[in-house]
């Protein structure tokens, strides 16, 4: 599909432009030129990273560790649910976030990526805990909500960064 010799721009082209591109690039922009491919993918999960491991080094909720989770549920050594952890928050969320931004409600950036981090909250507490064995919003980890309430605090802060970051690398300001 060569975007350049369409005569319309259809919102299916449009959306693998954000997506395959990076937000706030064209397909008339040279590599290496602009703004850095997908940067904000990256940067937030860079964020989320550093919240978990500054959690795991003062020793809080040690019952809640999503990477543990990752790579027991595939039966692989850590590096592998470290790896997972990174293409979820780079190409899952992070892609996810570019298609379905000018659908997300709120008109601030940062609402936004609030928004869409609360669902990728919900998925990962209706989805990917019970697929772990902790349970619907992680209630078999023996913490009580205490599991959901840190995890829904870290999608917060992850959406809040993604919104912000995407914002700056589409206006480019």
């Amino acid at each position: 599909m060569d975007c350049n010799r369409c005569e319309h721009r259809s919102r299916k082209h449009i959306i693998f432009n954000r997506f395959t591109l990076g937000a706030g690039r064209t397909e008339n922009d040279q590599l290496g030129t602009g703004n850095d491919r997908g940067l904000y993918r990256h940067g937030c999960t860079v964020v989320l990273t550093i919240m978990m491991l500054i959690k795991g080094f003062l020793g809080l909720v040690t019952e809640l560790e999503p990477v543990g989770m990752i790579s027991g549920m595939i039966g692989a050594p850590e590096i592998v649910g470290w790896i997972g952890h990174f293409v979820i928050g780079t190409i899952a969320w992070g892609g996810g976030f570019a298609i379905l931004h000018s659908y997300i409600p709120p008109s601030n950036a940062i609402i936004k990526g609030i928004v869409f981090g609360v669902g990728a909250w919900l998925i990962m507490m209706v989805i990917m805990m019970p697929l772990a064995g902790a349970g619907l919003f992680g209630i078999n980890l023996g913490i009580g909500a205490l599991a959901a309430a840190l995890a829904s605090m870290l999608h917060v802060v992850f959406g809040a960064v993604l919104g912000l970051v995407y914002s700056k690398e589409i206006t480019g300001k």
